[in-house]
């Protein structure tokens, strides 16, 4: 069915108005997350496309019974899919994040977990529009690529480790070894060097940093994925 797909997006190529691309959004079959924005000030997200009512009682992390009590039941309705037009805050983010809280149950994800998670990139985005969302188009392009290479592991990890560093009884090494993460700026190939350049690699803080993460995340569940 991509050729529906094709005439709605044909038909955005057409329109004037909020309504008209709306109905346009109703016509495509694909699952490609969209924005839209206007000369009236509308702004509007749509994660369409055509997805299956699920049967209760099925996890989709597994094989699924083939006797039929499982099969799918017609597609969800337009309305029933992730949307929001005019929201409050008066923006809208998404950065391949989940679309909706509750998106995803029965497919194997958590229908309670928040849109992004705590630590997805998203809520670089999030952070960065919540202290203010008016900006310029210039503003926008920096503010790009600075959360593409902004670590959205350190917002839990770093505050966890400068409460360990000042304790009482923490040893020199760790001390020497943390001091550089606690300095670090939180960015990947720091935004002030092309990272075409090969002395564009990481600094200090973020290299102990991302082997911190990693062995950590060895360490508590090594024994669980053998």
């Amino acid at each position: 069915r991509e050729v529906e797909t094709i005439f709605g997006v044909l038909d955005w190529m057409r329109v004037d108005d909020f309504e008209s691309f709306e109905a346009a959004m109703r016509r495509v079959t694909w699952n490609e997350n969209t924005m839209y924005a206007d000369a009236d000030g509308n702004i509007a997200y749509w994660h369409p496309g055509l997805h299956p009512r699920r049967a209760a009682g099925g996890d989709q992390r597994f094989p699924l019974p083939g006797e039929g009590e499982f099969d799918h039941l017609g597609t969800l309705a337009f309305e029933a899919l992730p949307q929001s037009v005019n929201p409050e805050q008066g923006y809208l983010a998404n950065w391949n994040n989940k679309p909706a809280v509750g998106w995803g149950e029965g497919v194997g994800g958590q229908a309670g977990s928040t849109p992004a998670g705590a630590d997805q990139r998203v809520t670089n985005w999030l952070e960065a529009l919540a202290s203010d969302p008016q900006v310029s188009f210039e503003d926008l392009l920096a503010m790009d690529r600075l959360i593409g290479i902004k670590d959205p592991r350190a917002r839990a990890f770093v505050p966890v480790l400068a409460d360990y560093v000042s304790g009482s009884s923490v040893p020199e090494r760790h001390a020497t070894l943390l001091e550089p993460v606690l300095a670090w700026d939180q960015n990947h190939f720091r935004p002030d060097m092309d990272i075409t350049d090969e002395s564009a690699t990481d600094t200090v803080g973020a290299t102990v940093f991302d082997v911190f993460v990693r062995s950590l995340r060895i360490e508590l569940f090594a024994d669980w994925l053998p």
